[in-house]
């Protein structure tokens, strides 16, 4: 049982736990003119879950672009895992930074000319990260340390959390390799790997031993061009620190990974459930396609087979479901008629653009 109170002075709000599966609880799922209605200034609204998933998510605002100016948080749902581990290290949340607020980053994103995906000037690991040169007059703010120091031969959890608003990250920690054993509240069959593919909203749940010498190690969320740009794209770094380290304050001086960069996901053969769960053949499929383009008044929507959605914030669509009501008023939603109850149905979504964009 959570209570949001809005006190921000002219804004809604909503919080939108992610990835928690609300089976007969959409009215919880706080995403605004869907679920509810935004919570206005000065009023409060509670929200009512069971936690059947486990494992490591993110709360965020649904309320426009709200979450990209701080309303977010992280969360952790104890349960089984497929291995264990010496110290849970905490979250690691990684956010794309602008000087420029989400507001007028999404103005200039909509304009006729020159639109499109912005480049973003910095990057984040929990809150934190250098802006300039290394080692420079003008270098300002400082670099995410890891609060526990690393023990030769002790593993590690890290709770990894893309909450970027348009940044492909790829994670590693420098000479060191990293197990994954948990993606987006499920348990996987473990495996290594010395760098993680991480897109926008998905977490990972990965081990790490403390098995080089004691020093200083970069942590690193390394922003993928080929899928968005950042002006400190390759200067998102943590400190990792061994107790016993010479100079237990230095900066490092280790080297990174060598990759390529690249728009992808974990290899989808390395993600393979601990669970299974058994999905039967079915006659009935959607295919629909993903595209962005201008409207009539030029402003850039997202369609998927030719419709964009369109919503009202006071009238939100659980409200016209309870209503019966199969034909809004207001056009443009793509409907999709699903008629047998208890059948499995496979929805196709083909992007017909070489841009990512997170869908739920």
């Amino acid at each position: 049982v959570i209570t949001v109170n809005n006190k921000l002075q002219d804004n809604g709000t909503s919080i939108h736990f992610h990835g928690i599966r609300q089976l007969n609880n959409s009215e919880y799922d706080g995403v605004p003119a869907i679920t509810q209605c935004p919570i206005a200034p000065g009023d409060s609204f509670t929200y009512k879950w069971v936690a059947t998933n486990y494992g490591t998510s993110w709360y965020h605002s649904h309320y426009a672009i709200q979450a990209w100016e701080g309303v977010v948080g992280t969360m952790i749902i104890h349960g089984p895992t497929s291995k264990s581990w010496d110290v849970d290290a905490g979250t690691i949340f990684l956010q794309d930074w602008s000087h420029k607020t989400v507001d007028s980053m999404y103005d200039d994103a909509q304009d006729a000319v020159n639109g499109g995906p912005r480049t973003m000037d910095n990057g984040l690991i929990n809150g934190k990260n250098t802006f300039g040169v290394q080692g420079t007059r003008n270098q300002t703010g400082e670099r995410f340390e890891l609060p526990v120091k690393f023990e030769p031969g002790k593993t590690y959890l890290l709770r990894l959390i893309n909450g970027a608003i348009q940044s492909t990250y790829k994670f590693f920690i420098d000479g060191h390799e990293l197990e994954v054993i948990n993606m987006d509240f499920t348990n996987i069959v473990p495996y290594k790997t010395d760098i993680v593919n991480i897109q926008i909203g998905q977490r990972y749940m990965v081990l790490v031993k403390a098995s080089q010498p004691a020093g200083n190690y970069w942590m690193r969320a390394d922003n993928q061009a080929a899928c968005s740009r950042t002006t400190q794209g390759l200067d998102i770094k943590g400190i990792v620190r061994y107790a016993g380290a010479d100079d237990a304050t230095a900066a490092p001086t280790t080297t990174a990974y060598n990759y390529t960069s690249e728009c992808v996901d974990e290899p989808l053969a390395s993600l393979v459930p601990m669970a299974k769960l058994n999905a039967f053949p079915s006659d009935q499929h959607f295919i629909e396609t993903a595209t962005v383009r201008p409207n009539s008044e030029s402003l850039f929507k997202w369609y998927l087979s030719g419709t964009t959605f369109y919503s009202k914030y006071e009238d939100p669509t659980l409200v016209r479901v309870i209503a019966n009501d199969t034909a809004p008023t207001y056009s443009g939603n793509l409907i999709l008629d699903l008629p047998d109850m208890g059948k499995w149905i496979y929805i196709i979504i083909q992007s017909a653009i070489p841009l990512n964009h997170p869908i739920h």
